[in-house]
């Protein structure tokens, strides 16, 4: 099996960890019951093969769990159910930017219900709004790209008239919501960027997103990969890297990506990359978290934080 997009974890353990997370949370809660019948909701939008595969997985452990679209789904469709996996994916944003907005919705109302979620509501925020997540890691001490939220053309004008020359520059575009490397772009000039913004902030044909873009710091890294670091209920559970690459003609590898490419291999974390991943997914509070770091000449930093990794067939 695969975790996170494109990015190949050896065999089914990355799968099993999350799952091992989901059926041993909390299980005092259960412990009524004799012996324990755990329901489960799979909250899902498009269903893809991960979900199909987590169901099925939990069916054969004893676990009674239902499929349901977030399309369609009511609060009442959850009364039955113990816990609530949110599989709904940031970067179904690319499809359609209202579903996230539904599922946030979904969430906080069956939390208000009693019912556990997993990641619950204020976590699934930070998954949604990397703008939030910024601004949680920044509050937390923890290093992360410098990051500025750009929604319309005006405050793509401030920016411009705030940034001094070539400075600060290149830069790294990427959409507030979303994933799977849709969006990203890295600005080699002001000029770069002002076309690159004011193409996608007025685009019509960009269907329902409108939820804006980030334009953070460019780190070079130190190394030719990056590094995904799996926290699971505040515990360290696998790790590997992504070799570096470029996202468009002519550019020198850069990013860490299994849509665009990247090879992945098995990778032993150190304990100081371990440390800044827990301490990033404590910040979020999530129980199941993927962390992507990148050593630069000044340390490590949190690239991003994958709060609803994705699982496909290797």
């Amino acid at each position: 099996m695969r975790s996170a997009g494109n990015d190949k974890v050896t065999g089914n353990f990355a799968e099993l960890s999350y799952l091992n997370a989901v059926v041993n949370y909390d299980i005092e809660f259960f412990a009524h019951t004799d012996p324990i019948i755990m329901k489960l909701a799979i909250l899902h939008q498009d269903l893809e093969w991960g979900e199909q595969t987590l169901s099925t997985l939990l069916n054969q452990w004893g676990y009674e769990t239902r499929l349901i679209n977030i399309i369609d789904a009511q609060q009442t469709d959850f009364s039955q159910f113990d816990i609530v996996l949110n599989r709904v994916y940031a970067s179904v944003a690319n499809r359609n930017l209202k579903d996230t907005a539904l599922t946030l919705d979904i969430l906080q109302q069956l939390e208000t219900a009693g019912i556990r979620c997993i990641n619950n509501y204020n976590s699934s925020r930070c998954d949604y709004d990397k703008y939030l997540q910024y601004k949680v890691m920044d509050e937390h001490g923890i290093p992360t790209p410098s990051t500025a939220s750009i929604n319309n053309n005006d405050e793509l004008e401030a920016y411009l008239c705030n940034s001094t020359g070539t400075q600060g520059y290149p830069v790294v575009v990427k959409r507030r919501t979303g994933g799977r490397a849709v969006g990203i772009f890295k600005a080699n000039s002001a000029q770069e960027l002002s076309n690159y913004l004011h193409k996608h902030l007025n685009d019509k044909s960009e269907g329902n997103y409108s939820a804006g873009y980030l334009v953070q710091t460019y780190l070079k890294s130190v190394r030719p990969y990056d590094i995904r670091i799996a926290i699971i209920a505040g515990k360290f559970a696998y790790s590997y890297s992504r070799s570096l690459v470029a996202s468009n003609l002519n550019e020198t590898p850069w990013i860490g990506s299994g849509e665009l490419g990247s090879k992945v291999t098995k990778y032993e974390p150190t304990k100081a990359e371990i440390s800044l991943a827990l301490k990033a997914s404590k910040a979020t509070g999530a129980l199941i978290n993927e962390v992507d770091l990148l050593a630069t000449e000044n340390g490590l930093f949190v690239i991003e934080n994958n709060l609803t990794p994705n699982f496909i067939p290797s």
